[in-house]
């Protein structure tokens, strides 16, 4: 509980296949990173996401944390998802791997490495948390099983010895290397996060949602929440690119989205109260005429949205297209009832 994931931080993106080499990394004592942590002042609260294997679902929420993970949240998932007591977190985050008492090696437990547990004498294959949870009597059983083949007692004891490196896989004994940013604002925070996944596949709508949330805390479970009721209701995937972008269209008339924060501070002066008003409004006005497109294309063109516009920038226009129409109609008809009064 003393560690939180500030909202400016991505969802959890790395795929499964990773999560062996991860682990090997750790098992080997190889060096797999630095863990970069944020302290602000005391009693600072920062609006923050879930941890994807968290239960409780508070999205959006101001949270008082002791310290705020900047940089490696894939790690740390990965390291849960596979070791984690099995039951705690969603089943659909339970990573099963498998470890080779013969040739050290771990691996995702597919189809292929299924069938071979059930012979562990003649592969050499065991689940990993079943390992990690064995005692005594287990290991001598272990041992029994494979003494007859490549597993020697030198071997044996340097995987399952008192200092054996399978050890090290147990959670109390990963060795994290941890950089603390001790009080910086929220802004350098935004800054180094930029920084620091620059070359690495982070959205440019994820950066600018979280610098966004300097002036705005809460706008992406905000806009998260919107597009996962949207996604319910129309069956689209619509992602934060198609939401950023759109709104970088009907805030700018530019589709670019990375200048959309020194936009408001420029207009602003860095007045931070008019600042999130006007973010706060354009989000809204945002949603508004999302809604109004798909409201568009199902009710009056009774047109299937997934069938017809599959690019989510051809939607985009749409959203433009329409809005403008809508200004021009009320333009129109304000226009009319000044003659009429």
């Amino acid at each position: 509980g003393e560690l939180a994931l500030p909202e400016l931080q991505r969802p959890s993106v790395w795929g499964d296949a990773k999560i062996p080499l991860l682990l090997e990394s750790a098992y080997r004592d190889y060096p797999f990173g630095v863990i970069l942590i944020w302290t602000p002042e005391a009693e600072s609260q920062i609006v923050c996401r879930d941890f994807e294997f968290e239960e409780k679902r508070n999205n959006g929420a101001p949270r008082a944390a002791r310290h705020y993970l900047i940089d490696g949240q894939q790690r740390l998932t990965s390291f849960y998802r596979s070791l984690h007591e099995e039951g705690n977190p969603p089943r659909d985050w339970t990573i099963h791997v498998a470890f080779n008492v013969r040739k050290e090696e771990f691996s995702l437990i597919d189809g292929k490495i299924k069938s071979m547990l059930t012979h562990p004498r003649d592969h050499g294959w065991y689940r990993l948390r079943a390992l990690l949870k064995m005692g005594p009597e287990d290991l001598a059983r272990l041992r029994r099983e494979q003494n007859q083949i490549d597993l020697d007692d030198e071997n044996f004891q340097a995987i399952f010895g008192t200092n054996g490196r399978l050890w090290r896989l147990l959670p109390q004994n990963i060795s994290i290397g941890l950089y603390n940013i001790h009080e910086r604002s929220y802004r350098e925070v935004v800054e180094i996060f930029e920084r620091i996944n620059q070359g690495t596949p982070v959205k440019e709508s994820q950066i600018v949602l979280g610098k966004l949330s300097e002036f705005d805390p809460g706008i992406v479970a905000n806009v998260e929440r919107y597009l996962a009721e949207s996604r319910k209701k129309h069956g689209r995937s619509f992602d934060l690119d198609f939401f950023a972008v759109t709104f970088a269209v009907l805030v700018r008339g530019f589709a670019e989205v990375v200048p959309l924060p020194n936009e408001y501070r420029w207009k602003f002066q860095e007045n931070a109260d008019k600042m999130r008003s006007a973010i706060q409004a354009d989000v809204e006005r945002t949603k508004k005429a999302i809604d109004r497109a798909l409201r568009f294309m199902d009710d009056l063109l009774k047109m299937d949205t997934l069938k017809y516009i599959r690019s989510p920038r051809t939607m985009t226009c749409l959203v433009y297209l329409l809005e403008k129409f809508e200004m021009r109609s009320e333009e129109h008809t304000s226009e009319l009832q000044s003659r009429q009064y």
